[in-house]
């Protein structure tokens, strides 16, 4: 866990909370999500990418050029100070 953020144990499931604009492409070796372009939406200053991981879909903002293509692998990093976690029951944010 990062500085500032205490190690959990949870005997439950949780929801994993990451902003879009937390997600960084990269190479293989440094990933920490894998997944599967579904959508590549260049907006102008950003491109939005759309990304099958397992059963879930989700989105990073990813810079102007990104250059990936629908039903390519991504490989995507993100920094764990960025992530939040939340009770799916009560979809309350879990201080960490």
């Amino acid at each position: 866990m990062p500085a500032g953020k205490r190690q959990v144990d949870f005997d439950r499931p949780v929801i994993l909370g990451i902003r879009p604009e937390e997600l960084k492409a990269v190479a293989r070796d440094e990933a920490s999500v894998t997944g599967i372009i579904d959508v590549v939406e260049p907006t102008g200053p950003e491109t939005m990418v759309t990304v099958q991981v397992g059963e879930q879909s989700i989105i990073a903002r990813l810079p102007p050029r990104f250059a990936g293509r629908r039903e390519e692998p991504i490989f995507l990093a993100v920094d764990p100070a960025s992530v939040n976690l939340f009770d799916p029951g009560s979809e309350r944010r879990i201080d960490i």
